[in-house]
């Protein structure tokens, strides 16, 4: 029986490979709509996901563009599916987890009442 080989995660442009490549702790990334700033920013947690320990947010204006059909969520989980197939989905959390206990989390920050939900966090 043959072995199923894994897709491909690369980048896909000059932009793309060097944000992958930049070894910052913040980027700050500008740039039309559709020139795939959000796909990007989902591949670079990928270099990660790996550590037990490693924790992520992805942070949107409201939650429309987060879970939303075709929303960063839904976009997360068919990347990261062709990279850990067992990834689980934890939708009232809005959280991936990776086989490794990786976790991913989604929320917006639409006005400075949701400055809340980030007290006390350490997000860098």
């Amino acid at each position: 029986m043959a072995k199923k080989e894994r897709p491909v995660i690369a980048p896909a442009s000059e932009f793309q490979r060097k944000y992958l490549a930049s070894d910052a702790q913040i980027l700050l990334v500008g740039g039309a709509a559709g020139s795939s700033k959000s796909y990007v920013g989902l591949m670079r947690h990928l270099r990660f996901v790996q550590d037990p320990n490693y924790r992520a947010y992805c942070i949107r204006r409201n939650s429309n563009a987060i879970m939303a059909s075709g929303g960063l969520f839904w976009e997360a989980v068919k990347l990261y599916r062709q990279y850990d197939p067992n990834l689980q989905i934890k939708l009232k959390d809005q959280k991936l987890v990776f086989k490794s206990g990786a976790e991913i989390s989604f929320s917006h920050y639409e006005n400075d009442a949701a400055a809340k939900k980030y007290q006390g966090k350490l997000i860098a």
